[in-house]
């Protein structure tokens, strides 16, 4: 199988950027046989995880990075002008300031953060 560097790449970014947002990967495996990855390329479920822990602007992005076909794959210009990518979060940061301001309040009990990530719905083994 033959990989070119670029639509590589922006694969990678847009597996690595579900990550970000919703804290897990969205499949094992990039596989036919691989249940969430076939439902993504088929027609993806977005009210299941991880796609539901995010944002309607960014899923739009990732659907544009996560195709298959290289050459339908979103470029890194065609990135550079989505929305997601230009959007002006500066001016969303009371939103972030609430965020932020939650998470320091949150206990630092000395429970491990294995146990806490799960205590939030996370079941990965890692």
């Amino acid at each position: 199988m033959h990989f070119s560097g670029a639509p590589t790449d922006i694969w990678s970014c847009g597996v690595v950027l579900v990550a970000l947002l919703a804290g897990e990967l969205p499949w094992e495996s990039p596989q036919p046989s691989t249940t969430a990855y076939a439902n993504w390329k088929e027609c993806p479920n977005l009210d299941e995880h991880p796609w539901k822990k995010i944002g309607t602007l960014a899923l739009a992005l990732l659907r544009t990075m996560l195709v298959e076909d290289e050459s339908r794959r979103a470029t890194i210009e065609r990135i550079e002008k989505h929305p997601w990518f230009t959007a002006d979060f500066v001016k969303n940061k009371g939103v972030l300031s609430r965020i932020n301001s939650d998470a320091e309040r949150m206990p630092d009990n000395g429970v491990p953060l294995k146990r806490r990530r799960c205590d939030l719905g996370y079941s990965g083994d890692s």
